[in-house]
């Protein structure tokens, strides 16, 4: 299956059930309330979904609004 995350100004990225659960990295994509220890400011949400494995950031979604798991049919 695969993980639709997305935020509240409607970006959507995807992660696969294998980056989440048997990934090589554990830890890969992470949930978080922080940035430097501190809350997320103002305007930007509650949540942050980020990859750490990622070269680039374009599957981190700021102010999440949505997680949706998404099961494939066989």
């Amino acid at each position: 299956g695969y993980l639709l995350v997305t935020g509240a100004d409607g970006y959507r990225c995807a992660f696969s059930g294998g980056e989440l659960f048997g990934g090589r990295f554990p830890g890969s994509v992470m949930l978080v309330t922080e940035e430097d220890q501190k809350p997320i400011g103002p305007g930007k949400g509650k949540y942050k979904v980020i990859s750490r494995t990622d070269y680039f950031i374009d599957r981190a979604v700021r102010s999440v609004a949505e997680l949706r798991w998404l099961a494939v049919q066989p």
